[in-house]
């Protein structure tokens, strides 16, 4: 036989010794346990985006917490959403806490500090007071004097929409106390819908991410004759 025929029968037999199997298919699949691969893929990277977005509200709220943080709390607490770093996120607002009561701290001080007309249940917070009391409607629309009697000595009532509404008066040397007395007094009377606190235009910063939704505060201002501003 010649060497051209030789090499041509071998290399015929050796491309029919190869066997016929059926196509490959276990390396270009896209199936997953749990689904698609494509599906697998996207669930992770919306995971991490959601850790990632997390670490960066926390990120912004122990910023915030420096230079306002009942700000940071409120921002803090918008997010309802399971968290992915508890500890963490225990941990900032635990921060934002220590900050505000140190806040809470310092502003206490400085009011004690205050003599005369202007020293925390002093003749001014007892004229705003007053003042409120006899015309509520100037600071507050479409408030007007209750005929019902106080049921504590700090409380006294307006009447809003046919409705009568406790209020109390908040001083800034106890803004939290005094606070509190409105939340227990709601939670102890469910004939109340709202509460109403009042006091010192200033006295809304100290007050701010304080308030429960059912309390509103109310600035009654003085003019230097201590009549209303």
């Amino acid at each position: 036989m010649a060497p051209e025929a030789r090499e041509r029968r071998r290399g015929l037999v050796s491309h029919r010794s190869i066997p016929v199997t059926e196509p490959c298919t276990h390396l270009t699949t896209t199936t997953a346990p749990n689904g698609s691969l494509a599906a697998s893929l996207a669930q992770g990277i919306s995971q991490y985006a959601e850790r990632f977005e997390e670490a960066s509200v926390l990120e912004i709220a122990a910023a915030m917490s420096v230079e306002d943080p009942h700000a940071a709390r409120s921002f803090l607490l918008e997010r309802t959403a399971e968290p992915a770093f508890p500890m963490l996120r225990r941990s900032v607002l635990g921060t934002i806490e220590l900050r505000i009561e140190a806040a809470k701290a310092a502003a206490r001080d400085r009011l004690l500090l205050v003599t005369g007309d202007d020293a925390p249940g002093g003749k001014n917070d007892k004229a705003r007071e007053a003042i409120f009391r006899r015309d509520p409607g100037a600071f507050l629309p479409g408030a007007e004097v209750s005929k019902v009697r106080p049921f504590a000595r700090a409380f006294w009532h307006v009447l809003i929409d046919g409705k009568d509404v406790p209020c109390v008066y908040v001083c800034r040397a106890a803004v939290v106390s005094d606070l509190h007395d409105m939340v227990e007094c709601l939670a102890e009377n469910r004939q109340y819908e709202r509460g109403i606190v009042i006091g010192a235009p200033e006295t809304a910063r100290d007050i701010a991410g304080l308030l429960p939704p059912n309390i509103a505060f109310v600035a009654v201002p003085l003019a230097t004759d201590g009549r209303r501003a």
